[in-house]
């Protein structure tokens, strides 16, 4: 099931977030994540590959969304939340200095 991420810029102080999260029932696509501030909304929804292409369209056709642009999952700096999964830890290094070893051995009195 394809998903499609977008972030709506909205008129503040209106019932909108009712209105997205109707279009998406409406046309049957399950809403994976969502996050709401006064001015802005950040969408993940999955569907059938025709209904997240109609997607865009439709919710840019509401009253009180102003704008509404794609945006990429895989790029933390433009928002909202994630949909892919979290890199391993990187991985310790082996290499330590003589005093960092001293340090960790236990001393005995």
């Amino acid at each position: 099931m394809p998903t499609t991420n977008l972030t709506l810029h909205v008129q503040p102080g209106t019932d909108v977030l009712d209105r997205v999260v109707c279009i998406c029932r409406r046309r049957n696509l399950r809403i994976l994540a969502l996050t709401y501030t006064d001015k802005q909304i950040t969408l993940a929804v999955a569907g059938d590959g025709r209904q997240t292409r109609s997607i865009e369209r439709w919710l840019s056709s509401l009253v009180d969304v102003l704008h509404v642009k794609p945006r990429c999952p895989c790029h933390p700096n433009q928002g909202g939340p994630m949909l892919v999964k979290p890199s391993a830890p990187p991985a310790s290094s082996n290499t330590s200095t003589e005093a960092e070893r001293s340090s960790a051995r236990p001393r005995h009195p």
